[in-house]
């Protein structure tokens, strides 16, 4: 099956995520300056998968407090105040499931009810579900296929990862090279542990650059004037084809006879779909 933002056959999940025109909504002033809508991409019976902008909390954790600016705290403070909106997808609050970078963007599964919470991240922390990521990296001269299994720890004091052998937590991540487009790369990094910065981390120890990068390599953003000969500046200050990290987490699925047979996808931001027909023209 063709992928229709890569133009090529790419990985779909084992049951084909339902994309539906239902939304959550947010005004200005909620989660950020402009109002906010989320894409239910997936629902279930006590779950539910929201497509997730770059730039915005999921949920608290280790490197982040609790705060309502985080989407599932959004979305708790609304039902709590009776949204509407909420109330017709049966939603009266929420729980995140699995990690997701705030910097990256993609799908977001969560549970609607605390039982359903708690058999999900069990599935989960026994590595029955499967994470599927697209990411952008300066060009790579290794082979098309890599892994790494370097265990991570959270830092103690820092908002990072590190690699930590005595006391880390197990993680494997395999990266294969879906097109090659010039002096950069696009990936697809498939994992079934999915930690927190988990993909970022192994990517730098493989040696691959994601751009837009800041924590744990330093790869400047890619703009239209370092690929276009004779580009001709307007008036305006140039922007990043895509701004921030080049991360997005494409595919969430369960796999094979696991119940429930969650199943989600999320098509890239616009800038990142761009940035990667822009370096492709440019090849």
């Amino acid at each position: 099956m063709l992928c229709p933002w890569l133009g090529e056959a790419a990985d779909q999940p084992s049951q084909r995520a339902t994309f539906m025109s239902e939304l959550i909504t947010f005004p200005p002033g909620v989660l950020g300056t402009e109002p906010l809508r989320l894409p239910i991409v997936a629902r279930g019976d006590g779950w539910f998968a929201i497509s997730k902008p770059a730039g915005l909390l999921l949920a608290a954790d280790g490197f982040h407090p609790e705060d309502a600016t985080s989407i599932v705290g959004a979305i708790h403070a609304a039902a709590a105040a009776g949204k509407p909106q909420l109330a017709s997808l049966g939603i009266q609050g929420c729980a995140r499931i699995h990690s997701l970078d705030p910097e990256a963007s993609g799908v977001a599964v969560l549970a609607s009810t605390e039982e359903m919470a708690a058999l999900l991240r069990n599935h989960v922390g026994s590595a029955r579900w499967e994470f599927l990521y697209d990411l952008v990296t300066e060009a790579h001269d290794g082979p098309d296929e890599m892994e790494c299994d370097l265990p991570l720890l959270r830092h103690e004091t820092e908002p990072e990862m590190i690699v930590s052998h005595r006391a880390g937590k197990r993680c494997r991540t395999s990266f294969r090279v879906v097109r090659r487009l010039g002096r950069h790369t696009l990936w697809e990094a498939r994992t079934l542990e999915n930690r927190p910065h988990q993909v970022r981390v192994h990517a730098a120890e493989t040696g691959l650059r994601i751009v837009g990068e800041f924590l744990y390599a330093r790869v400047r953003e890619v703009y239209l004037s370092s690929l276009k000969r004779g580009y001709r500046p307007g008036h305006d200050v140039e922007r990043p084809l895509h701004a921030g990290l080049a991360l997005h987490l494409r595919v969430v699925r369960a796999l094979p006879g696991s119940r429930p047979d969650v199943a989600a996808e999320a098509v890239p931001p616009k800038s990142l779909a761009t940035l990667i027909r822009r370096l492709g023209e440019f090849a």
